[in-house]
């Protein structure tokens, strides 16, 4: 499986697209598949929307390069908030790939760890020489720090978890060998996992700030189990408390 950009349809770079005016000048409010978002091409005229969704996207996700494979048509929207030190954006988007090559990597130095939960549709995520596929309910690490690429082939539903690399590694060492894995919800912890995960963004928007720092320790502390347990790593400072919620599923 290579994902590479396809030939046909349109393609932008999150730095061919830096700054287009309805991107940052206002919000805009979309409805797609039942979610409200901050940000919606809907509304875009077809030549502007690719660009513009590209520096949306680079904002709540990391800079890429984007092709669009419905062409000038494509639709998406975006949600965007957090809970404590964890970004979340939720995404709904028509047929797309996305590469995040070395240059993306330099531009913006992020250092985030990247956890894509699928809702909806299929994701294909190629990182470290390893592909998977992940279906809805599924999820994959994925380490900005290097170049990696993902694609929907149909129209598709997905939230980005942006996780302190600190935050992570404290609990289970270095993550190189966890990208690109996907993590089923089949399982008894990736299963506890997703379900935790999946209710956050519809929720952080009514969350106080204290109540919201406790639940991003316990999400971190439940990604360390899953992924600990997917990759085979060392996890000594897991969190009992989430060893005990495991037992409790």
């Amino acid at each position: 499986m290579s994902l590479g950009n396809p030939n046909q349809s349109e393609s932008a770079s999150s730095q061919a697209a830096e700054a287009p005016p309805a991107a940052t000048s206002e919000r805009r409010e979309g409805e797609r598949n039942g979610l409200s978002f901050d940000y919606s091409t809907g509304d875009i005229p077809l030549r502007e929307r690719v660009n513009y969704w590209v520096e949306v996207a680079t904002r709540a996700f990391v800079g890429h390069e984007f092709t669009s494979l419905n062409g000038p048509s494509f639709l998406a929207g975006v949600k965007m908030g957090g809970v404590g030190d964890i970004g979340i954006s939720t995404f709904a988007c028509d047929p797309c790939v996305v590469v995040r090559s070395a240059r993306d990597v330099a531009r913006d130095g992020s250092e985030d760890v990247l956890l894509c939960l699928q809702l909806a549709g299929k994701g294909y995520y190629e990182q470290d020489d390893r592909q998977c596929v992940i279906e809805a309910g599924d999820f994959v690490l994925i380490d900005a720090r290097r170049p990696f690429s993902l694609m929907f082939t149909a129209p598709a539903r997905t939230s980005s978890f942006k996780v302190p690399r600190d935050g992570l590694t404290t609990r289970v060492g270095e993550t190189d060998g966890a990208t690109a894995r996907s993590i089923s919800a089949k399982g008894a912890v990736g299963g506890l996992v997703s379900g935790f995960l999946a209710m956050l963004p519809q929720r952080v928007r009514a969350l106080e700030a204290a109540t919201g720092a406790q639940l991003s320790e316990q999400a971190l502390n439940l990604i360390a189990l899953a992924v600990s347990e997917q990759a085979g790593l060392e996890s000594p400072h897991a969190s009992q408390r989430a060893a005990a919620l495991l037992r409790l599923k």
